[in-house]
């Protein structure tokens, strides 16, 4: 079942990406986890055209008993561990005149991932600090605002998941290899000095011909996350790389580090922050497909009734 959930996952991201992509110039951060989620859960109220679409475009299974499958899944990716944290909530906020079906109340509250709370959008301040609250909580204070008062006027719902993760490498990169060092773009163009991080050791890795790159895999400490690393052939532009991701498969990729030999590789990763601003979420969304859910017009949310308005 990991493997089905895994690939819908992993192909609902590629198509979100490559919009992202083409949006922020080839320069952002984004965790596809948590609109896949959002969305699934979503689906449990959706009929029709609507759960046709979330069906296709999150590569659901039509059987039910398998979408459970990829809840369970889902919660379980969240379990703590002692070197690695993965947390977050995720919280559905409903208009408190918009009549919401126990029904699906009690299908989210089964499914365990997002829970149905009604408010009063009118009062724009309190709804904001109780939002960021209910984020902040589970989160260690790492994520401490996520909405301001302004983004709530004229608001009937609002889909909130935040998520945290914090990790030590299976393989820490000693500090006093760490030096000032020339930094490039994938043309060659010098950007500027950067902190690199060095280590040599023994590490999954594949280079792939047939698009020009190459792939590391640096796994956190309790082999249950990794950080797989894409870095392309020189001169070959960021577009090619997003535009390959479809030629991947994870299955196949992981399959290939399990049955090989980790090879010794020297292995230089600059330390950066990086911080993206994606406003338009909703139109990246109908972009990939996602249409019917986005006008109250056509909504097929709750067998017809449509309890959630964009």
């Amino acid at each position: 079942m990991e493997p089905l959930f895994s690939k819908s996952v992993y192909e609902f991201s590629i198509d979100l990406v490559r919009r992202i992509a083409q949006e922020t110039d080839y320069h952002f951060v984004a965790s596809t986890l948590s609109p896949w989620t959002l969305l699934a859960y979503t689906s449990l109220g959706a009929a029709n055209n609507s759960l046709e679409e979330l069906n296709t475009i999150l590569r659901l299974n039509p059987h039910k008993c398998f979408n459970k499958e990829y809840f369970e899944i889902t919660k379980s990716i969240y379990s703590p561990s002692t070197n690695t944290t993965l947390e977050g909530t995720s919280a559905t906020f409903v208009g408190e005149k918009v009549a919401v079906k126990e029904v699906f109340k009690n299908k989210s509250k089964k499914a365990g991932v997002s829970e149905v709370k009604q408010v009063s959008f009118d009062n724009y301040d309190y709804v904001a600090a109780y939002i960021n609250n209910i984020v902040k909580t589970p989160t260690n204070g790492a994520i401490h605002k996520t909405v301001l008062a302004s983004d709530l006027e004229n608001v009937a719902l609002m889909i909130i998941d935040a998520l945290r993760f914090k990790g030590m490498w299976k393989i820490p990169f000693p500090i006093h290899e760490t030096k000032k060092n020339s930094f490039y773009d994938n043309m060659n163009n010098k950007l500027g000095d950067v902190n690199l991080m060095s280590i040599t050791d023994n590490f999954n890795f594949k280079y792939m011909d047939k698009i020009n790159i190459t792939i590391l895999d640096l796994p956190y400490s309790d082999d249950r996350f990794s950080m797989l690393l894409f870095l392309p052939d020189e001169g070959v532009k960021l577009s090619n790389v997003v535009n390959s991701l479809k030629e991947i498969s994870l299955k196949s990729l992981f399959t290939y580090f399990k049955e090989q030999e980790r090879p010794e590789v020297t292995v230089k990763l600059p330390r950066f922050k990086i911080s993206s601003d994606l406003n338009n979420l909703k139109q990246l969304f109908i972009d990939v497909g996602l249409k019917t859910i986005f006008d109250n017009k056509q909504a097929q949310l709750q067998e017809g009734q449509s309890f959630i308005y964009f």
